[in-house]
């Protein structure tokens, strides 16, 4: 590497050159250009004279010419720019577009009282194609591998954790268009976050939940990523992103990184053979066991439910999709084998409100298969299971009749559990026990799993993976009291990890009490009250209320409840009603009114329910 620093006296401008060769080599432009790269990273500056921001910016551009024009820069082309501003949102306008390569504006005010600088990286030797997409990337090509460089990308709304989670679905389509994946393929992120001392933890949440979905985890690879505090050009934006992939990395991976992991596929993929033919193993005994004379015990009982969403925000519209299937084949008198499945597709995998809690309990991110549920359940007599496999918890817990009736994602998960964890809750499953007592007044449940939920079924998003060590525990208990048409219910849980990574390992309680008070027939007041003890949790408080009124083949509900997470108040209210137009169809039109953070949004839903 080689350092030189230039000052262009009747510009007032200052040229800082770093210069990478490969070694043996010289930085001759006359060499071929298969035969090397040269890289260059430059810092331009401008002596701060007391003029206008336009004025500087006149003199920063023509040091960059003169840098180009330079006989030592020949044939170099910029492969990305930063902007360092003093004044982000006012001076972004005054700039124009660059087409040169990928350009991100960021406020980090220059320490020499000048207005702006200018980080250019240039290359020689390659293929280099700027705005090459749709984010405007620049694309280098050279020895068969593509580099991929985005920058500047931002969005305007939602809070730090829902505008992360946005930008890094969109990145993620962006990959999909140059055929590569996030895992696979991203070597470095740069996140710049407005106000980062109240900002950051929403950033950090939405990465690591993205990360892990993906399994980008310690015993897999990690991405190089950093978050600074920048304030980028457009006001609403809490967090502007910039993105590095390298294509074919997926065969370095695999040769230098992680040896083991075509092993570990194969072992998984004999494990579903091994699952699958369990599943027709003992669907085939249990028909032929029906054949008897007493045979309705021993029947195979099979599901199907579709869930089908219109979603508006009276702007646009998109669709939501939701399959489960779902079987339970008897093995013997006391042992049934359950498994159950999901499949999700939507038009868009983004939110059409970046709300706290989801407004939608159906919407994720689209998984063409995942097993939910797959295990054996001993009826130890009739009143007391156990239950050991993969599992949901959403399967036993928080799935009453009437919070059931409502949409939103706080009745079916309490964001104190689902906004602080990535437990097993839909469309997650985990390895663990579960362990039920049922009678008339009283009904009784204990589970013990994995401490992170999966969906995949390779590497640290292996649905079999049971892994305490390193995902820790999830337990919770519950206790039902029925009294007439009246349910009301106790819950506790314990989560055991470190908390996405930020905070030391340690036992995190929760508890919650949910009620649905019967006051006349049809007629159902709900509420829900639940709390985490940690102080460092996302999500520590939620409340609600609501009431629900069956009438023949329709029924109405209305349900209103708060949250505080990330240091953001949330008001969500719903209200719906659900027809059933046959024994396997229903359909339930929605309107939702949210209040997220002061700002206010309707949502209407129309969902179509198939149940066989």
């Amino acid at each position: 590497m080689q350092f030189n620093k230039t000052y262009l006296k009747e510009i007032g401008a200052s040229i800082e050159l770093s210069t990478f060769a490969p070694e043996g080599k010289t930085a001759a432009p006359a060499l071929p250009p298969e035969t090397r790269v040269e890289e260059w990273h430059a810092m331009l500056h401008v002596e701060p004279r007391g003029e206008a921001f336009t004025s500087q910016l006149r003199r920063i551009r023509m040091a960059e010419a003169h840098l180009l024009d330079s006989e030592e820069m020949a044939g170099a082309k910029p492969v990305f720019k930063r902007y360092f501003l003093s004044d982000a949102t006012n001076q972004r306008p005054l700039m124009g577009e660059d087409d040169a390569c990928t350009v991100s504006y960021i406020q980090q005010p220059p320490l020499d009282g000048s207005k702006l600088a200018l980080w250019l990286y240039l290359q020689r030797g390659t293929e280099v194609v700027p705005a090459a997409d749709s984010l405007r990337s620049t694309i280098v090509r050279h020895n068969g591998y593509e580099h991929l460089w985005t920058m500047g990308m931002t969005t305007s709304e939602g809070s730090s954790y829902g505008q992360t989670e946005a930008l890094l679905t969109d990145y993620e389509k962006l990959l999909e268009e140059h055929q590569m994946t996030l895992e696979d393929n991203c070597i470095r992120t740069w996140f710049f976050v407005r106000d980062v001392d109240t900002q950051y933890k929403g950033l950090v949440v939405a990465r690591w939940e993205n990360f892990t979905l993906h399994g980008l985890t310690p015993e897999t690879h990690y991405i190089a990523s950093t978050g600074i505090g920048g304030n980028p050009s457009d006001p609403k934006a809490l967090i502007q992103l910039g993105c590095y992939a390298l294509d074919r990395i997926i065969c370095i991976l695999r040769e230098v990184a992680l040896p083991l992991q075509p092993q570990k596929t194969e072992a998984m993929v004999k494990a579903l053979k091994i699952l699958i033919f369990l599943t027709l193993l003992t669907g085939a005994r249990t028909c032929l066991m029906a054949k008897g004379a007493d045979s309705t015990k021993w029947r195979p009982t099979f599901g199907l439910e579709y869930t089908g969403e219109l979603q508006t925000n009276f702007k646009k519209a998109k669709n939501v999709n939701l399959l489960m299937l779902r079987a339970e084949l008897p093995i013997t008198k006391r042992f049934t084998f359950n498994i159950a499945s999901v499949s999700t597709a939507s038009t868009d995998e983004l939110p059409l409100f970046l709300d706290l809690q989801g407004y939608s309990n159906i919407e994720t991110f689209n998984i063409p298969f995942a097993l939910t549920v797959a295990g054996l359940t001993w009826h130890i007599n009739d009143h007391h299971s156990l239950f050991a496999g993969i599992r949901r918890t959403d399967e036993d817990y928080f799935c009453s009749d009437a919070f059931a009736f409502f949409t939103n994602s706080s009745c079916g998960s309490l964001p104190t559990l689902s906004g602080n964890y990535l437990f097993p809750i839909y469309p997650l499953a985990a390895m663990g026990l579960h362990y039920a007592y049922d009678s008339e007044r009283l009904g009784v449940q204990a589970s013990f799993y994995n401490g992170q939920g999966a969906y995949e079924f390779t590497g640290s998003s292996n649905v079999f993976r049971f892994c305490p060590k390193s995902d820790g525990i999830f337990a919770l208990g519950q206790v039902e009291y029925r009294y007439r048409d009246s349910h009301y219910f106790l819950g506790a849980s314990v989560h055991d990890h470190n908390l996405y990574n930020m905070e030391e390992r340690k036992l995190r309680p929760s508890i919650w009490l949910l009620a649905e008070q019967s006051l006349f027939p049809r007629f159902t007041l709900l509420a829900a009250y639940s709390h985490a003890f940690s102080s460092v949790e996302l999500c520590r408080n939620f409340c609600g209320l609501g009431a629900k009124y069956d009438f023949r083949k329709v029924e109405l509900g209305f349900f209103s409840d708060y949250t505080r997470m990330l240091d953001i108040d949330e008001w969500a209210t719903e209200l719906t009603c659900k027809v059933a137009l046959s024994k396997y169809l229903s359909v339930q039109p929605v309107l939702h009114i949210l209040n997220t953070d002061g700002e206010t949004q309707c949502i209407g839903v129309l969902r179509l329910n198939v149940s066989l």
